[in-house]
């Protein structure tokens, strides 16, 4: 049974730590989760060892919320003001709010930040990059709120 497309990202990270308890002691985990891994076996890749490097999963999660945030709040940095008067921004939209630095972001890849951005983008910092220029520039859409899929 291949699960690994619904397990991607920090997800996968996740699963496999919950594997690791599996085969260390099967009675940590619920009856649902032993009853998956019992079926399941995952495909490491080639050089892991089963082990989720704590440091690098942080600064995923953080480039993911990073992500996020320009997505929610990006326009609060817009320069919208005819008088150039500077944006106010959001402290969310930092990097050091997420603990975050240009070199964390050059070493992370772009599938992190998903949708069109991650598809032409080779790295996190360029995505990133690329969403402040849609998120916090002086033209720019907004299409959360329509609900119906074939409006958006």
């Amino acid at each position: 049974m291949d699960i690994s497309h619904i397990f991607h990202g920090p997800n996968s990270d996740y699963l496999l730590e919950l594997y690791e308890r599996y085969l260390e002691d099967p009675d940590s985990l619920d009856s649902r989760t032993r009853a998956l891994f019992e079926r399941w076996k995952p495909e490491l890749p080639e050089g892991h060892h089963g082990e989720a490097a704590p440091q690098n999963m942080d600064k995923i999660v953080a480039t993911a919320n990073l992500a996020q945030a320009i997505r929610a709040f990006g326009h609060l940095a817009a320069n919208i003001d005819p008088m150039n008067g500077r944006p106010k921004g959001d402290p969310v939209l930092e990097l050091k709010t997420h603990k975050l630095t240009e070199d964390d972001l050059f070493s992370l890849p772009s599938s992190l930040i998903e949708g069109e951005v991650a598809e032409s983008t080779t790295n996190a910092h360029e995505a990133i990059n690329k969403l402040r220029q849609v998120y916090s520039s002086k033209i720019g859409y907004d299409f959360y709120h329509i609900y119906a899929h074939e409006e958006r």
